[in-house]
């Protein structure tokens, strides 16, 4: 996490970038699966902090370049990968 926002509320909330980021995913009611070999780490990430309304906006502006999967236009979809009388993979 690279993010200057994002450290400084970091650092507000006695967190870690990583906290901050899984925090605003999850009150978003995103499902977030974190990836870190680093036992420390992984602990860390089930401790979330509690964003004011105007940090959720300000993190949710920054722009990161990143695919994201919008369940609305991906609905169907993901209907293959739910259901495991589909004889087909899909391509996501």
């Amino acid at each position: 996490m690279n993010d200057n926002f994002i450290k400084h509320v970091a650092e507000a909330h006695i967190g870690t970038p990583a906290q901050v980021a899984l925090s605003w995913a999850l009150a978003r009611g995103i499902a977030v699966i974190p990836k870190s070999t680093n036992e420390i780490r992984l602990k860390q990430n089930l401790h979330q902090v509690t964003l004011t309304s105007d940090e959720m906006r300000m993190i949710g502006k920054i722009e990161r370049h990143e695919r994201k999967v919008d369940p609305a236009s991906d609905n169907e979809e993901l209907e293959w990968v739910f259901h495991e009388d589909k004889m087909e993979c899909p391509v996501i």
